[in-house]
């Protein structure tokens, strides 16, 4: 059982990676935050923000953006390997999906585990 300093509880389910499981209860409960990551792969990025329930959020407001703009979002979102922390890309999407810098740097950290 991992246990935050705010009370939070959570089982480890057979099967699961200990490591993950333990990295992201800690990213999720303020626990020793640690680093942000540079760059993620897209993957990563990705599976973060699934679970954060974002992901068709980015995609709508990725087509959103005015031309040529979406179209540029759209080959980084589809194609691109990774994700930079500092990418004009998170810098647009940030305020569209209501996120503060410290929630994404949440999802990085997040990302990173994953």
């Amino acid at each position: 059982t991992l246990v935050a300093s705010n009370g939070a509880r959570r089982e480890l389910a057979e099967g699961e990676d200990q490591a993950t499981v333990v990295a992201a209860f800690a990213v999720e409960h303020g626990e020793d935050k640690g680093p942000v990551p540079e760059e993620v792969t897209m993957r990563q990025a990705q599976l973060a923000l699934l679970q954060y329930g974002l992901i068709g959020a980015v995609e709508e407001a990725i087509a959103s953006l005015p031309s040529p703009q979406r179209e540029a979002a759209e080959i980084e979102w589809k194609r691109g390997a990774v994700v930079r922390r500092d990418a004009p890309l998170i810098a647009t999407l940030m305020p569209a999906l209501g996120l503060t810098e410290e929630q994404i740097d949440d999802l990085f950290r997040l990302a990173a585990t994953l």
